[in-house]
């Protein structure tokens, strides 16, 4: 019988571990969904030159609208990829 009840006791500690644990998660993945994230910068490079990329600082805001002049006389004639992030 002492031990059904010891048993029950240790269910009992491993279910209050397991909401407390169950409630940490749930407030983690609530908090990140939730969090609102600035930009700070933005880079964009031509081709495959990622080793060129032009990164440019700005001030932390959710929303940004870039508007730039792109430097492209170097470039030669032909197609090419823009990339941006």
């Amino acid at each position: 019988m002492e031990n059904y009840k010891l048993k029950l006791k240790l269910a009992h500690k491993m279910n209050k571990f397991q909401n407390i644990f169950i409630a940490l998660v749930a407030c983690l993945f609530t908090s990140l969904i939730f969090t609102q994230v600035n930009v700070v910068e933005y880079e964009y490079w031509f081709d495959n030159d990622y080793s060129n990329k032009v990164v440019t600082p700005i001030t932390p805001a959710a929303d940004i609208t870039v508007s730039t002049t792109l430097p492209v006389s170097n470039l030669p004639n032909g197609a090419h990829t823009f990339h941006f992030r």
